[in-house]
């Protein structure tokens, strides 16, 4: 089968970039081993954020954003809340700064003020910073973007090898044989063994952290997301609201699965909720063990790395990126085929 680019991974990275490209103009075929969006994307809500200690990337997310909101006009659906988000640390100032600095509408909150972003919340006795952001509609976005793919989308199309030849790359895999001018992969932990298959090396770790949603004690009004890096026992959480649902995810640390037990994270999640969020549910209403990629180069943002006619997308908790990598990635590829560089309507 004879396509322009041939994208592998069905997360939310492979299927925005796949969607991208073909609104460029080019025929596209993306290769999920599994279900679309089963794996690092998988889970019913992230968060969309600006507040990270690397100014361009409070830039990023800011251009970000602003694609998301064409996304939503496209699907004519929301796909991301305005709940705002909820940063807790010792010292926020440095923070605050970056983001007033880019732009970003930010304030410090204290007491009834942070209660007032995210009632199941104990106010601790620190300000926080409060910026807009919100709940990302992770499955939903997933749904969306399959959707607009149809039939390009091959799901449990496992791909086994990638040969170069001089002018195009051959891509066999479960569900057939693909001829292609390009390839994109961005497949979780199957990029770096990918890349590694082409003598390239993409410095990245994974790790797992446990993700719990609780029901929310009462009216379950628009709820912050939260960043607590100040937690009493040391450690650091994020959560998010799961839509409207009156359901709220709380992550934990990212630990190694192979050293740890999942089963005292828990725990200590149970432990933090019990004294942190008292407006939950202390137990559970589901668990997750999520796993995540911990690049070299840094926690967060993406690169990308080429290897002839292949672009290896990696990096760190990408999904609120998504849309931006999407643009980038096929902006870049779609020139080196010649197709259009502007997007279709």
């Amino acid at each position: 089968m004879d396509v322009d680019v041939v994208v592998v991974g069905g997360g939310v990275v492979g299927l925005a970039v796949a969607d991208a490209l073909h609104r460029r103009g080019a025929e596209v075929a993306c290769l999920e081993a599994g279900v679309p969006g089963a794996g690092q994307s998988a889970g019913r809500t992230r968060i969309l954020r600006h507040s990270h200690e690397d100014p361009a990337l409070v830039r990023d997310a800011i251009e970000a954003r602003a694609l998301w909101s064409d996304w939503e006009e496209r699907a004519g659906r929301r796909l991301v809340g305005d709940e705002g988000a909820l940063l807790v640390r010792d010292d926020p100032e440095a923070d605050l700064q970056r983001l007033r600095a880019a732009g970003v509408d930010a304030r410090l909150v204290a007491g009834d003020e942070q209660r007032s972003a995210l009632r199941p919340w104990a106010p601790r006795d620190r300000p926080a910073i409060l910026e807009p952001g919100g709940a990302i509609r992770a499955r939903r976005t997933i749904a969306t973007l399959a959707g607009w793919l149809e039939d390009r989308l091959i799901p449990g199309c496992t791909v086994l090898e990638l040969r170069q030849q001089t002018d195009y790359v051959r891509v066999l895999a479960t569900e057939g044989v693909w001829q292609a001018q390009a390839v994109v992969v961005s497949a979780g932990a199957q990029t770096t063994a990918l890349a590694a298959a082409q003598g390239l090396d993409i410095p990245i770790a994974y790790a797992a952290s446990t993700r719990a949603t609780y029901v929310v004690r009462g009216e379950a009004a628009a709820l912050a997301c939260l960043r607590d890096k100040a937690p009493p026992d040391g450690r650091s959480y994020y959560a998010a609201a799961v839509g409207s649902s009156g359901r709220y995810a709380v992550g934990s640390p990212a630990y190694d699965p192979t050293q740890d037990d999942a089963g005292d994270e828990l725990d200590r999640l149970r432990a933090y909720v019990e004294r942190c969020l008292p407006g939950l549910d202390p137990e559970p209403e589901h668990v997750r063990t999520c796993i995540s990629s911990h690049p070299a180069w840094g926690e967060e943002g993406h690169r990308t790395f080429e290897r002839g006619r292949i672009t290896f997308v990696g990096g760190g908790q990408l999904f609120k990126f998504a849309p931006l990598i999407a643009e980038r990635v096929s902006l870049s590829v779609a020139a080196r085929l010649g197709q259009t560089t502007r997007p279709a309507p």
